[in-house]
């Protein structure tokens, strides 16, 4: 089923809205976990930041569908915890 996406206003720039209507199809096409009812879309499936995603890809960021830019810098996270030493109670 290919989603019936709305009409982009002339104002806009079209060209640009026409690429994003493109990529965000295609998203849906590539994806058979996403799934579109109505005007509801799962994106569950995205990733939840834009690293390590290709330009023009999707990704969600707090809950908002956004779309990879080739202006855009992403860095990956990085956490650990550690300890050094040890207490001795006498």
């Amino acid at each position: 089923m290919t989603p019936n996406l709305a009409s982009i206003p002339p104002d806009y720039d079209r060209a640009s809205f026409d690429r994003l209507m493109r990529t965000i199809e295609f998203a849906f096409a590539a994806n058979h976990n996403s799934a579109v009812f109505g005007r509801d879309i799962d994106y569950s499936s995205l990733p939840t930041g834009g690293y390590n995603v290709h330009v023009g890809g999707l990704y969600v960021d707090a809950g908002v569908l956004k779309v990879v830019r080739s202006t855009d810098v992403f860095t990956p996270s990085l956490s650990g915890t550690g300890s050094i030493g040890s207490v001795t109670a006498t």
